[in-house]
């Protein structure tokens, strides 16, 4: 039996999945692909190099957890295959739509959510699509125990053995431990977090203290009980390379390492800025009145400002033998101010977006780590300000993970989607096929 304990910096996102959907075409039309029991075949390989997936999410104590993983009793994968008489170009011509899609793709949410008491690290749907033209691939792993750039670790290397036909099983070492990533993080690696950054992760509250003492499992349904009311129907954007250098032009941030993520972000954060504005401005119904007046009075007077969450992930330092799998997530908080009269919006937001993420190096990513690891409860505290502001945005960007590299015989995946209905102000950048960005924006 193995134990891996989460760490703070785990629990920062514990609430959330990664469910995503990936399509492969056939590139030869009625051969079998992604042949069903090599598929099963590979995937148990993958999970020898991956046993953190086969274990169970146990409480510690004190609002901790840990990953317990024992051989004789595994918390195997939610894995199911189905046939769909949906045609790859059917979809393929609707140009990935929604609507095209096969009905029940999605075995999980958005929210991590246990059943049975037990919550499964690992949900896969294999849906084999008419004329074996090609195969809809959905995958959740919960935000605890990966972050996005171990999610697509362990899918390119289950999409290598199957390639290989496990000929280079057990070639490739990873390490879970979060003790090995710690020690990646050198002490003197230190630069103050900024004020906002501090509050956001450390303040306390009823809120915060009620909810780091619930138990995890108890913690997730209250969560998805909570947010199954503020689900809505999500949008994606397509951004050409020429729209995306002329949008980063207009925000002035060509000179940045971010340009490209700060010009998006800033020009969806200001969508959300008008849109509040006017919400704002309409004075909405009595209970939005209502809930709008407790807040200032809870909060004090609202100022013009938008709350936004940059998330990164990164790796950092040496952790040892193998290679660390885990969460290396940087959550950077910020207020964004109404521009001026006059002046661009769009541009000021995408300055203040892009001073943020230059800003991060290996001295605030330890700075980060180190306050996370002396504010165990900062998860709790984190999730506490967010409900208290339930207009902020989150912008992620998933173009480095990898994607393209997910090849289970006939090359990576044509598109890769969210789900359709997902939580309000959360914006994902994905690498679009042809270039550019496109983006999933759900709801304002």
């Amino acid at each position: 039996m193995e134990t891996v304990p989460l760490s703070a910096q785990d629990a920062l996102l514990s609430l959330y999945n990664h469910p995503l959907i990936h399509f492969f075409e056939s590139k030869n039309a009625g051969a079998e692909f992604m042949p069903a029991d090599a598929l099963r075949a590979s995937l148990d390989l993958a999970l020898r190099e991956f046993p953190i997936l086969l274990g169970r999410i146990c409480d510690t104590g004190g609002g901790a957890a840990a990953v317990v993983v024992d051989a004789s009793s595994p918390n195997g994968p939610d894995y199911v295959e189905s046939e769909s008489p949906v045609h790859y170009s059917d979809i393929a011509r609707a140009g990935f739509s929604w609507d095209a899609w096969p009905e029940g793709v999605a075995t999980a949410g958005p929210v991590t959510t246990p059943v049975g008491g037990v919550v499964r690290l690992l949900s896969v749907h294999v849906v084999r699509l008419a004329a074996r033209s090609g195969v809809v691939l959905f995958c959740n792993i919960p935000h605890y125990v990966l972050d996005g750039v171990g999610y697509y670790e362990f899918l390119r290397r289950w999409g290598q053995l199957l390639r290989d036909g496990g000929a280079s099983a057990g070639a490739q070492q990873y390490t879970f431990s979060r003790e090995a990533q710690a020690r990646g993080m050198q002490s003197q690696w230190q630069r103050p977090l900024d004020a906002l950054a501090r509050r956001v992760l450390t303040t306390s509250s009823v809120g915060a203290w009620a909810l780091a003492r619930i138990p995890f499992a108890m913690r997730t349904r209250l969560v998805a009980a909570l947010v199954a009311g503020d689900l809505g129907r999500a949008h994606f954007f397509r951004v050409s390379g020429a729209a995306l250098q002329a949008l980063a032009s207009r925000a002035q941030t060509s000179g940045s390492r971010a340009a490209s993520y700060s010009a998006l972000a800033a020009l969806f954060c200001t969508a959300v800025f008008c849109a509040q504005a006017a919400e704002r401005q309409a004075g909405g119904g009595l209970a939005a009145r209502a809930g709008a007046g407790l807040r200032r009075l809870a909060l004090g007077p609202e100022e013009p400002r938008l709350l936004v969450n940059i998330i990164h992930t990164h790796r950092l330092g040496a952790p040892g033998a193998g290679r660390f799998v885990g969460n290396g997530i940087y959550i950077h908080p910020m207020h964004i101010a109404q521009a001026a009269p006059g002046a661009d919006p769009v541009a000021g937001a995408a300055a203040q977006i892009a001073a943020a993420v230059d800003g991060v190096d290996g001295a605030l990513l330890g700075a980060f780590h180190d306050t996370l690891g002396a504010h165990p409860r900062a998860h709790a505290s984190y999730t506490a300000h967010m409900a208290a502001h339930p207009g902020a945005v989150t912008v992620v960007d998933e173009r480095h993970y990898g994607v393209s590299g997910v090849d289970f015989g006939g090359g990576g995946p044509a598109w890769v989607s969210g789900l359709p209905q997902s939580m309000p102000n959360f914006v994902a950048l994905f690498a679009a096929p042809a270039g550019g960005a496109y983006v999933a924006f759900i709801r304002v």
